[in-house]
């Protein structure tokens, strides 16, 4: 008689803190109630003639909040940085939307609201644990003061080596005080620092020129123009991330009118290009001091990460404002 085989418990994984459940109330985001139908061609038409087009404000918290969700829905979208099906999974993502809020948002605009997201989650962790050093149950309690991270709290599941990194920076700022014990202590060049920022810098992951082509491609191959769209399989079973409870009762959906959406006029362009490029040379010329002076490199680092994150806090009007309190921030300490 042989032995009946040992059953081995699964492994148990432990949950991360941003999985847990939600440390306020969510709100009520409108619902697809039927009433709003778009196949695929309807909704590529209307952004290839813009057509009724939304565009978006920056007071459009609740769209933004149903554009993340709606992304949650499709894991291999925010799961990798692979963009070879990113232009037909916004399209998933314009016509969830619309039938949620009756707002047709082109794919170049729902990339634009998620990289805001994502830059937004990247900069207030490294604000948390590089200038705050809190420790990961006040990280997730600070990143929780932050109107939208409910909604887009599962990208921080791509973000984990990311992450590690930032809290070894923190480590290697103050040694005698190591905030983060979960992480291996190692000394870090300069071009691993860069090589890192690079490998997780968010860019814009939507090409307008490979969507145009997928836009004449899909309207050859589809002769009846009333077809209804079927997402996914991952849009269709309305994959929900098990880090979320059920969400509170539905409110009405919006109006179904969009005629206020032909007639909003679109926000100021900002001349991100040429800031860029400012950036560009104030890294140039930073790079530069801290060869010149290595024993100032961590002086440096945080002058510059103080300046900036500053900004995440506060709304200055002057540059007045912002070196006063840094000024209260970071004493200087007089000599007995």
């Amino acid at each position: 008689m042989t032995h009946a085989q040992e059953v081995k418990p699964l492994p148990y994984k432990t949950l991360e803190l941003w999985e847990g459940p939600p440390l306020y109330p969510l709100e009520d985001l409108p619902q697809d109630d039927g009433s709003r139908q778009m196949s695929l061609m309807e909704y590529m038409d209307a952004v290839r003639k813009q057509r009724g087009l939304h565009q978006p404000k920056h007071t459009d918290h609740i769209l933004k909040k149903v554009i993340f969700n709606e992304i949650e829905k499709i894991p291999e979208m925010w799961s990798t940085k692979a963009t070879t099906n990113q232009p037909k999974f916004y399209q998933c993502v314009g016509i969830g939307v619309y039938k949620r809020t009756g707002k047709i948002l082109t794919p170049k605009s729902l990339a634009t609201i998620f990289k805001f997201g994502k830059d937004a989650i990247r900069n207030r962790l490294r604000n948390a644990i590089l200038h705050k050093r809190l420790s990961p149950v006040e990280v997730e309690e600070h990143m929780w003061r932050w109107n939208f991270y409910g909604y887009v709290r599962y990208y921080r599941t791509p973000l984990k080596p990311w992450e590690q990194f930032v809290r070894k920076q923190a480590n290697a700022l103050d040694a005698s005080q190591k905030v983060y014990h979960d992480v291996e202590d190692s000394a870090m060049e300069d071009c691993e620092i860069l090589g890192v920022e690079e490998e997780f810098a968010e860019e814009d992951d939507y090409d307008e020129k490979p969507m145009g082509g997928m836009d004449e491609q899909l309207l050859q191959q589809q002769p009846h123009p009333h077809h209804q769209y079927s997402p996914p399989n991952a849009v269709q079973q309305g994959i929900q991330s098990q880090m979320y409870p059920p969400r509170m009762n539905e409110v009405p959906s919006l109006p179904t009118s969009n005629s206020s959406a032909c007639e909003e006029i679109p926000g100021p362009s900002f001349p991100v290009v040429d800031f860029e490029r400012e950036m560009a040379q104030i890294t140039y010329h930073a790079t530069r001091i801290a060869r010149e002076q290595p024993h100032r490199v961590k002086m440096i680092r945080k002058v510059l990460f103080d300046s900036v994150f500053a900004f995440d806090e506060k709304e200055y009007d002057s540059a007045g404002e912002v070196y006063r309190d840094l000024a209260d921030r970071n004493p200087v300490k007089k000599l007995n």
